[in-house]
């Protein structure tokens, strides 16, 4: 065992679970002060004295709950996936088009997630390198999802690798995955072209879900079911939205 797997080791062995109100609500500021320096520095330019400083905390109390950086930003990492896994408790029963309903509420967390949480996007790759347990859990549990959003039913413990389910998982990720890179773009990238589009959070969300609405079924929905039809309109490659031409 190396000398830092040895100290990780130690500190592992003195994290504590909060038992009192007072520890919790210790443990929630020191998250949520990583979740500011996460966003404002990134993962990789992050250091404990950055979040025990933006927690107002004595920087011992940081090991007091966690074990080192990668962990507190695999737990919060690990909360925007919940988000995910809970969409259900988020659908309209009652919406008319269930494909729809699902593409509408996956972009508005994933959107939320970019607009809110950038640098804490930005992790995902290199969190999912330093921690291999995290890039396994966040597999397993998307693809689950995943399986979900395309044939509306979660996948059974253990459930088979076979050809059907690899295709299923491809066409979500294929689908989902069109909406990526232009939230990276325009949220965490921020690139300067893409300002003059000054689109909403809300906006941006229902764009992304018509893209893969698309994807999925070839057509749109029925633009009584978008709620903003007029922006996403002028948007490229939806100009039929608009009505035909005068």
């Amino acid at each position: 065992m190396s000398a830092r797997q040895n100290k990780v080791a130690q500190i592992a062995r003195t994290v504590r679970v909060p038992r009192t109100s007072r520890g919790e609500a210790a443990r929630e500021r020191i998250k949520e002060a990583a979740r500011v320096v996460f966003n404002r520095v990134g993962y990789r330019k992050a250091r404990v004295t950055d979040i025990t400083d933006e927690a107002q905390v004595a920087s011992g109390l940081f090991y007091r709950y966690f074990v080192d950086l990668r962990a507190i930003a695999a737990e919060l990492s690990g909360e925007m996936i919940a988000s995910f896994l809970d969409i259900e408790a988020l659908l309209d029963p009652a919406a008319p088009d269930r494909l729809w309903e699902k593409l509408r509420v996956h972009h508005r967390i994933q959107t939320a997630n970019y607009m809110r949480n950038p640098g804490l996007m930005r992790a995902w790759v290199p969190l999912s390198e330093d921690s291999p347990e995290f890039l396994a859990k966040s597999h397993s549990d998307y693809q689950r999802y995943l399986t979900f959003l395309v044939t509306d039913r979660w996948p059974e413990p253990n459930e088979p690798r076979t050809a059907e389910r690899a295709r299923r998982l491809m066409l979500g990720y294929a689908a989902l995955g069109a909406g990526e890179m232009p939230l990276v773009a325009y949220v965490a990238w921020r690139t300067k072209s893409l300002k003059p589009l000054d689109l909403s959070e809300a906006a941006l969300a229902e764009w992304m879900a018509l893209l893969a609405y698309r994807m999925f079924t070839g057509r749109d929905p029925d633009p009584a079911l978008l709620d903003h039809r007029d922006t996403i309109a002028a948007l490229p490659f939806l100009e039929g939205l608009g009505g035909p031409a005068s």
